[in-house]
């Protein structure tokens, strides 16, 4: 998806890359990510109108520990947060 959005060689019109990443999220409900301040948390909704920007319920903080208040973060709302790694569950800190 990622080399769909950032390849400029017109091999698909900018409709046809639009619908594609709209119904195939780079970032799908349920995948982990880490995040810039080293939080890790699970995506529960995607953002169709910004795909790096999905909506994350943290399940760790930037220290490893458990987040346990269920904080939800709108990454379309932030400018400091991003996503900076796709995680599977092996990846996730034991708990």
């Amino acid at each position: 998806i990622k080399q769909l959005i950032e390849s400029r060689d017109g091999l698909f019109s900018p409709q046809i890359q639009k619908v594609f990443v709209e119904e195939l999220s780079l970032y799908p409900v349920g995948s982990y990510v880490k995040l810039n301040n080293g939080a890790i948390g699970r995506v529960i909704e995607t953002n169709k109108l910004h795909v790096f920007k999905p909506v994350i319920e943290l399940l760790f903080d930037g220290n490893g520990e458990r987040d346990t208040k269920g904080s939800v973060i709108h990454l379309s709302e932030s400018n400091v947060l991003n996503i900076t790694q796709a995680l599977s569950v092996k990846d996730l800190p034991a708990t």
